[in-house]
């Protein structure tokens, strides 16, 4: 792979002395002496009357070593160059590499993903430890006065949720298969699940006869619900960005879809979060 670019055309021999230098990594030393009386090197074949040899310019290490008939070779070594010749007889040359950079190294970009939502994992945690704590201490839970929750509307919106995780399972299924509309499908359906579930939220916020300040079973239930339903805001909008992206022709596949396990595995993280939260809020 060896790309020349010169403003002036360059001698037969000088190509040759080149292919043979990259090709078989060695080419033969010659002297000979010109007009003036000069000793100029040359590699291999001969130059016009007159021309001395050219400086070059390489980026690779080279040695001599001698063959059985005693001739002195330069010897590069057999590797993939990319170079230019100036006018000057300048020769760059840079090493090509076969792999990418994915291909070099290991893909770690799920693995980064689970530690994040072990992080995320780890904030709830310290919010049920919270909650259970406060609701230890406390003679009564929720304080008298606070008006019970309702099981309806949360019943339905865990429903959703839970069957929004089955959904998308059948859309990483169908890009395994390489069956991007079926992607589409499912992924928009478990979009749409997902705004009914927040529409859900915000109705029961609408209708609760307690504020954020009224006592701490308020004030811990907003916190959980919110911080919950911010998650699934971001879950939503990383759907519909995959959603977005799979419109692009061939840029999701049986060999490339990252995105598509991204947004599926933080959309069962939002589902066990919830599960959880709706026992300890609304069951026990």
């Amino acid at each position: 792979m060896l790309e020349i670019r010169s403003k002036f055309s360059l001698p037969v021999s000088l190509e040759k002395v080149l292919y043979l230098r990259l090709a078989f990594g060695r080419v033969p030393r010659q002297k000979r002496r010109d007009k003036t009386g000069e000793t100029s090197e040359l590699c291999g074949g001969s130059f016009p009357h007159k021309a001395r040899a050219p400086r070059t310019h390489f980026s690779l290490r080279s040695r001599s070593v001698s063959d059985r008939r005693g001739g002195d070779f330069l010897y590069y070594p057999p590797v993939f160059l990319q170079g230019s010749i100036s006018d000057k007889t300048q020769i760059n040359i840079e090493s090509a590499t076969h792999k990418s950079h994915h291909e070099a190294h290991p893909d770690f970009r799920i693995f980064g993903l689970i530690v994040f939502l072990v992080a995320e994992g780890m904030i709830f945690l310290g919010l049920f430890i919270a909650y259970m704590a406060f609701r230890a201490m406390a003679p009564e839970w929720p304080p008298a006065g606070t008006p019970k929750l309702e099981l309806l509307l949360p019943g339905v919106n865990t429903v959703i949720l839970i069957s929004s995780s089955l959904v998308i399972h059948q859309a990483d299924t169908a890009i395994k298969k390489n069956d991007v509309k079926g992607l589409q499908l499912w992924f928009g359906l478990t979009a749409l699940m997902g705004i009914v579930f927040l529409g859900g939220q915000l109705y029961e916020y609408s209708h609760l006869e307690f504020g954020l300040r009224t006592n701490l079973f308020a004030s811990t239930f907003y916190v959980l619900t919110g911080f919950h339903g911010l998650h699934v805001t971001v879950g939503v909008l990383l759907i519909l960005s995959v959603l977005w992206r799979s419109l692009k022709s061939e840029h999701y596949g049986t060999n490339n879809h990252f995105g598509v396990e991204a947004a599926e595995i933080y959309w069962h993280f939002v589902d066990v979060i919830w599960i959880i939260l709706f026992i300890l809020l609304y069951l026990i």
